[in-house]
C-alpha cells in the first residue's frame, strides 16, 4: 500500500522523466519525488512543480488501479491515495511542500457539473386559443384583416381552434405557402393571443363588422385629485363633466350614461381639440361635426407593411438606373 508509484514521460522529454508519490498513513500525499535521469546534474532544484503536477495529472489516470469498486473520479481522490467516495478537504495542501501551501485552497474544489433531466412534455406547454372578439368572430375576419392576401387561406382552415393550434408543418400542409407567409400568420395570431390588437379590435358594440365611436360628456369621478378639473368649463365642457370616448352600436344616435358603466380606453383613438375623434380606418357621421364615426373591417388593417424596392432596391439601384438611362438615350 505504502509504495511508490511511477509514472513514465513517453516524451522523454522535460524534468517528468519519473514521478513517484508515496502515501502516508493517512491516506494522504505525505512525499513527492520527481526525478529525471537525462537531466543535467548542475541542477539541484526542480522547475516549478505547478506546470509539472499538470503533466502528471495526465498520466495518473492511466497508471491508477481500475477496480470495479476503486475508480477515480477526479485527480484530487487519485494524487491524495484515497477512495474516490472520500474527497479530502484540502488534499494537495497536504503536500510537504512550501510552494503549495501559498496557494489558495479555492483552485483545488472540486468541480461538480449536475444535468437536469427535462421531459419532452413538460418542456413547453400548449399554447391556448384566446376567444374570438365581436370584432373578430371568424377565421375569414382574421384573415381579412391581417392582409396580405391571408384571406384567400380562409377555405383551407376549417375552424378558429385550428387557426390557433396549428403548427407550422400543419399549416404547409393545409397548403398555406410560402415560409414567410406561414410565419407572418403565426406572429399575427401570437399577439392577437396575448391581447394586442388592431383599430378596433377591443371594440364590444359590434353589427356585421361595423361599430361607431363618439366623443361625449360623462361625470368627473370623486376625488381630491379631480376636483379642481371638476369645477373648470369652457364653451365645449360642462361643468363638472368630462369628455370620453365610448363605443355604440352602428345605428345609435345618442349616449345615456349609468354609474355601473365601465369606461374604457381604446387602443388607437384619441380625442382631438377637446371634442373630435381622431384614428385610423375612421369614416366621420355626416352632421356629428367630427365626433362620431364609424370602423368597418377592410382588408389589410392589421397588416405589417412591408418597403417597396425603388429601382432595384438598394444593391441594384445604380445598375437598374444606369440601363434605364442607356435605353432612354437609344430612343432619343
Amino acid at each position: 500500500m505504502n509504495a511508490p508509484r511511477s509514472i513514465v514521460d513517453p516524451e522523454g522529454a522535460g524534468w517528468l522523466r519519473n514521478f513517484s508519490a508515496r502515501p502516508n498513513s493517512h491516506g494522504q500525499l505525505g512525499q513527492l519525488t520527481i526525478t529525471s535521469p537525462r537531466a543535467n546534474p548542475s541542477l539541484t532544484s526542480p522547475p516549478p512543480l505547478i506546470p509539472t503536477l499538470r503533466r502528471a495529472a495526465n498520466f495518473w489516470g492511466a497508471i491508477y488501479p481500475r477496480q470495479a469498486n476503486h475508480k477515480p473520479q477526479n485527480f484530487q481522490a487519485v494524487l491524495a491515495g484515497v477512495s474516490p467516495q472520500v474527497t479530502p478537504r484540502t488534499p494537495i495542501m497536504a503536500m510537504r511542500n512550501p510552494q503549495l501551501r501559498s496557494l489558495p485552497s479555492r483552485l483545488f474544489q472540486t468541480i461538480t457539473i449536475s444535468r437536469q433531466c427535462i421531459r419532452p412534455l413538460s418542456r413547453k406547454a400548449a399554447p391556448s386559443v384566446p376567444t374570438p372578439t365581436p370584432f373578430v368572430p371568424d377565421v375569414q375576419t382574421f384573415l381579412t384583416l391581417i392582409g396580405r392576401e391571408m384571406s384567400k387561406h380562409a377555405s383551407k382552415i376549417s375552424s378558429w381552434e385550428q387557426l390557433f393550434s396549428s403548427n407550422s408543418d400543419q399549416l404547409r400542409q393545409l397548403g398555406i405557402e410560402n415560409a414567410r407567409q406561414r410565419r407572418y400568420l403565426m406572429r399575427k395570431r401570437e399577439k392577437f393571443r396575448n391581447g394586442v390588437y388592431g383599430p378596433g379590435g377591443d371594440l364590444e358594440q359590434v353589427v356585421d363588422g361595423v361599430a361607431q365611436l363618439r366623443v361625449v360628456e360623462v361625470p368627473h369621478e370623486s376625488g381630491a385629485a379631480d376636483s379642481a378639473a371638476a369645477g373648470a368649463s369652457s364653451a365645449t365642457l360642462t361643468p363638472g363633466m368630462k369628455k370620453a370616448i365610448v363605443n355604440l352600436a352602428p345605428d345609435a344616435t345618442e349616449y345615456k350614461h349609468s354609474v355601473s358603466a365601465v369606461l374604457k380606453k381604446f387602443a388607437h383613438m384619441k380625442i382631438h381639440r377637446g371634442s373630435k375623434i381622431m384614428g385610423p380606418f375612421l369614416q366621420p357621421i355626416k352632421g356629428s361635426h367630427g365626433s362620431a364615426a364609424t370602423i368597418s373591417v377592410q382588408e389589410g388593417m392589421w397588416e405589417d407593411r412591408r418597403g417597396q424596392k425603388v429601382d432595384g432596391g438598394e444593391r441594384r439601384r445604380v445598375e437598374v438606373r444606369a440601363k434605364k438611362r442607356l435605353e432612354e438615350r437609344r430612343k432619343a
